[in-house]
């Protein structure tokens, strides 16, 4: 095995190791970088000096993309847009998983050119995600007491043991979390993986945008990021976030910083010949009953994988143990919310991540709140021009 590994010191004592498996992509600076646990953790690329990070959110029917800067706290929305994508520009393959993969780099590259266009930024570096479903994250325990270099090698050998592809084939990060609460002389550590692949066409579309992919994120923790404060509400119960597009639905739920569940459905709809997915989630073809039809079941799968965990956890709120749902995506809208509180028996709405976020000048406001829902992982992507937004999760099950 050829690893590349490259460190990056932000002038703390503790680095975040990154091994890069092949040379040929060691360009990008950071894999799943949102699982680390440093409060303070930077490096030149997100230091408040330099350009933006933009948010760049490639999805089944649209590119979505987010600039943000601390010009006033929170933080500013600079600038954003959407780009609807053509046809078949990202498939979805369902082999028990539903992973979106870009199948025309060109027309999704094009895309996002005129994406930038139109937002008008200058910033060249962006921030993308991979679905959960691409991802595989395993939460390993291992000697307290190990050095920094021992560590990565217990990590590698552990990887290949519960990775199921061969190491040549994967891109992976891992970060140390907290000490076991089973055994105290030993630590968590968090690995995330997913196929080579997947980095690269992320890479090879932003590239062909004129962009350069700099981190590349799970949309989980995107979705957690973005809604922040929200992530539990004042009984402590926490909140559900539902995306929806054109080919699937996703729950992610939130319990304060971490994410403790992810699983994503696809949707039983067939585009027309000619029409575009963005076409669809506007028309009649995408009715509120499958997606609906889909949110339950998804509901029914946390609160089974909930009890099980936690049972005392569980206080039935239309059968799901969630006081609240928002939704995001670019299926995400109020006549959706609607029929899903009245279905499903839990209170819906589109979620609004800048509700307490400034704009600048030149951003249409009205526009950017109207289209709220479906810019949220690309503001969970943006957010990673801050250092103190770093996501952390250490229990997540599916």
């Amino acid at each position: 095995m050829n690893f590349v590994k490259r460190r990056f010191d932000g002038g703390l004592a503790k680095r975040l190791r990154v091994y890069r498996l092949r040379k040929g992509i060691s360009k990008l600076a950071r894999v799943f970088p949102s699982i680390s646990q440093l409060e303070e953790f930077k490096v030149g690329l997100f230091t408040r000096k330099s350009p933006s990070l933009l948010g760049l959110d490639i999805g089944a029917s649209a590119v979505k993309l987010v600039e943000l800067s601390d010009a006033a706290p929170p933080c500013r929305v600079e600038a954003f847009a959407i780009e609807p994508l053509p046809p078949n520009a990202v498939a979805t393959s369902n082999g028990g998983h539903n992973v979106h993969n870009i199948s025309d780099a060109n027309a999704v590259g094009e895309a996002i050119r005129c994406a930038v266009g139109r937002a008008g930024s200058k910033a060249r570096k962006v921030a993308v995600a991979i679905s959960g479903s691409a991802a595989i994250t395993k939460t390993i325990a291992l000697d307290a007491s190990l050095s920094d270099a021992d560590l990565e090698a217990e990590v590698l050998l552990a990887a290949d043991r519960h990775l199921p592809f061969p190491l040549d084939d994967m891109a992976m990060d891992f970060e140390s979390l907290n000490l076991s609460a089973l055994d105290p002389s030993q630590v968590d550590v968090l690995l995330a993986a997913c196929r080579l692949e997947q980095v690269e066409s992320l890479e090879a579309a932003t590239a062909l945008g004129g962009l350069k992919a700099a981190v590349v994120d799970i949309d989980a923790f995107c979705l957690q990021r973005a809604i922040g404060d929200l992530a539990m509400d004042s009984s402590g119960i926490p909140l559900g976030v539902v995306e929806i597009d054109a080919f699937s639905v996703a729950l992610t739920v939130c319990d304060g910083d971490s994410v403790i569940f992810h699983r994503e459905e696809p949707l039983d709809v067939s585009l027309e010949h000619g029409s575009t997915a963005e076409q669809t989630l506007a028309g009649d073809n995408l009715s509120h009953e499958e997606p609906v039809r889909v949110v339950s079941r998804l509901l029914r799968l946390y609160a089974s994988a909930e009890s099980r965990h936690a049972p005392a956890a569980i206080k039935p709120f239309g059968d799901s143990g969630l006081n609240r749902l928002l939704l995001a995506g670019d299926g995400a809208c109020c006549g959706l919310a609607d029929a899903a509180t009245q279905r499903l028996g839990v209170p819906t709405e589109p979620l609004d991540p800048f509700a307490n976020v400034s704009a600048a000048k030149r951003v249409d406001v009205d526009l950017l709140h109207s289209s709220a829902p479906r810019l949220t992982k690309a503001y969970g992507l943006a957010l990673r021009t801050f250092d103190h937004h770093e996501a952390r999760s250490n229990r997540w099950y599916a």
